[in-house]
Formats: structure tokens, C-alpha cells, sequence
């Protein structure tokens, strides 16, 4: 399973992918926040689809918000952090 969150000027949409289709989605429109709804989501998304963090082998984003605004950056971050903490639960099993 792969989570892709995409960051457009006017919304912002988490998509749960399994071999590149889509599965599951959660979509609302960019009100300046994405720090506030961005992890709420996202877990409600896993947990209605009875997933555990772990069931997730990549998470991604796509945008076309310029590096420099803090949406971007808050994104990023978020998709990086995310991505560590998923390989090294993945990685401490074996």
C-alpha cells in the first residue's frame, strides 16, 4: 500500500494506492490548513480502511505549490518524517 497526498492552489486530497489504483481518498479544499487537518485525515483514512501505519510501505506527495510556501514545506516534511518512522518499525521486525 502506498498513501499519495496531493497539494493543488485550491485543494488537497490523500489518496490510498494499492498497485498504482486507487483504493480509498479523503479530499477537501485548501483553507490555509493543512497543519491542523493533514494527520487527523490521514489516520482516519488508515483506520476506515483497517490499517495499521505499518500496512503503509510508502507515503508521497505531488503539488504544484512552490518550495517556498510553508504548505509545501509543512507537506514535505510530514511525507519525510512519516517515511522514516515507517522503515524503522519495518526494520526493527526483522
Amino acid at each position: 500500500m502506498k498513501i499519495l497526498i496531493n497539494l493543488d492552489d485550491q485543494s488537497i486530497s490523500i489518496l490510498l494506492l494499492q498497485n498504482k489504483k486507487i483504493i480509498d481518498q479523503i479530499k477537501w479544499q485548501d483553507n490555509r490548513d493543512l497543519l491542523e487537518k493533514l494527520l487527523p485525515e490521514l489516520d482516519q483514512l488508515i483506520q476506515k480502511n483497517n490499517l495499521k501505519i505499518t500496512d503503509i510501505k510508502k507515503f508521497d506527495f505531488k503539488t504544484n505549490v512552490d518550495k517556498h510556501y510553508s504548505s509545501y514545506r509543512i507537506l514535505k516534511a510530514t511525507v519525510d518524517t512519516l517515511n522514516l518512522c515507517v522503515f524503522s518499525i519495518n526494520n526493527s521486525k526483522r
